[in-house]
């Protein structure tokens, strides 16, 4: 599972670092609802803090807000 969550992470930094904020926004938010729905609280998080980090770092604040809401709700 952790080589999984590895890839999925990789894949999500390789779109922001391409310029497609959109395509991984919308990834990780279907992605970290069915950890939830599956109580996968840590992958969740981890997966959440991992993004939201990238997108800050693009200056992408209103992705990375809406995906950090994500995670609180």
């Amino acid at each position: 599972m952790a080589d999984r969550q590895a890839k999925i992470l990789e894949s999500m930094k390789e779109s922001i670092a391409s310029g497609d904020f959109y395509e991984a926004h919308q990834r990780t938010r279907t992605i970290v609802s069915r950890h939830l729905m599956k109580k996968q609280y840590d992958n969740a998080y981890n997966l959440i803090s991992e993004v939201v980090a990238s997108l800050i770092e693009h200056n992408h604040l209103k992705s990375a807000s809406d995906l950090a809401l994500l995670y609180v709700e």
